[in-house]
């Protein structure tokens, strides 16, 4: 048996895991998620989940629709780096949040994580920087911070760590007199989010298409040479970004095509599909029907050609999964 990943022989006892064509951090569907048996070994199964589709669930934007549609992780990831957001108005404007759990279906909660805020002159408004990104107290005041207050996001065991952090960087704060220690905004706040697609997302996102290919057309098709580029560069991390993987594609339905220029959608679910054009496979994904990502299976199929033309689409709703037609 030879793993469509790694393109070594194994036995079968190297096959008990089963590999879903849209992990479960996205969701789990009925009757069966798409699953693919005995062509993805355990190891490499295991690497997927591991160093891809943890950061994909947990540090995507992806992420943030995913806690939208109430998917919650079984634990947070502990240095998210591919989002940053923060609150772009009102009293606290600046401050960094993190997306939580929210009590509504629909609706972003927020959490804040621990940081010192420290007001510039020139800008007229409190900078908020993580323990880790605070600068010397010297840089601050050369850029014009004033570094007599600070608000900070702390609780009462962070707060001592934080307050001692703030020493080392040569400012002294002071609990008693000069520690403003704000109180989160209730309600709605604006918050913009700054989000990083990078190798180890666009893998993750390519790995969805590869699979999919493979139930479509069967795991033989996929170990042919033809796309070895692909499979390299999703399992082993080589191979040119920008050749495989685009970004905010036209979306895959025709009607949410027409209405994307009002920036809404009708339809709310992940979607995929897999067709050809010309001698090339191609493939687009689409989570939570949001961004639309096209990925790029193979540029030059040299085999005996036949009709390769499929999408589903995974309803967030019903959980169920269905086939489209593709026009």
């Amino acid at each position: 048996m030879k793993c469509f990943y790694c393109l070594q022989d194994k036995p079968p006892n190297k096959y008990k895991k089963r590999e879903h064509v849209i992990p479960q951090c996205l969701g789990r569907f009925s009757p069966d998620n798409l699953i693919l048996y005995n062509c993805v070994c355990d190891e490499c199964n295991q690497f997927f989940g591991d160093k891809l589709e943890i950061f994909l669930g947990r540090d995507s934007y992806e992420s943030i629709e995913r806690k939208k549609h109430g998917i919650e992780p079984k634990k947070p990831l502990k240095n998210k780096r591919r989002v940053k957001s923060k609150i772009i108005d009102g009293e606290w404007k600046g401050a960094i949040v993190e997306e939580a759990k929210a009590d509504k279906p629909g609706e972003i909660g927020i959490s804040y994580p621990i940081q010192a805020g420290f007001y510039n002159k020139f800008m007229n408004e409190y900078i908020y920087y993580e323990p880790k990104d605070i600068p010397s107290a010297e840089q601050l005041e050369k850029e014009g911070y004033d570094l007599k207050t600070a608000k900070m996001f702390a609780d009462e065991s962070e707060l001592p760590q934080l307050i001692e952090i703030l020493k080392n960087k040569g400012i002294n704060i002071s609990t008693k007199n000069d520690l403003i220690q704000p109180n989160p905004p209730v309600g709605s706040v604006l918050v913009e989010s700054e989000v990083i697609i990078d190798r180890t997302i666009a893998r993750a996102l390519s790995k969805i298409a590869f699979n999919y290919l493979a139930y479509v057309a069967g795991s033989k098709i996929v170990l042919r040479d033809e796309f070895n580029g692909i499979r390299q560069f999703i399992r082993f991390d080589e191979g040119d970004l920008k050749k495989y993987f685009s970004v905010n594609v036209s979306p895959i339905l025709h009607d949410n095509q027409k209405i994307q220029k009002f920036n809404t959608q009708i339809t709310q679910g992940h979607l995929i599909n897999v067709e050809w054009h010309k001698d090339a496979i191609v493939s687009k994904v689409s989570p939570f029907n949001s961004y639309t990502y096209a990925v790029l299976l193979c540029s030059n199929y040299n085999g005996i050609w036949y009709p390769i033309k499929s999408g589903h689409y995974f309803d967030l709703t019903t959980r169920e999964v269905s086939k489209q037609i593709l026009v």
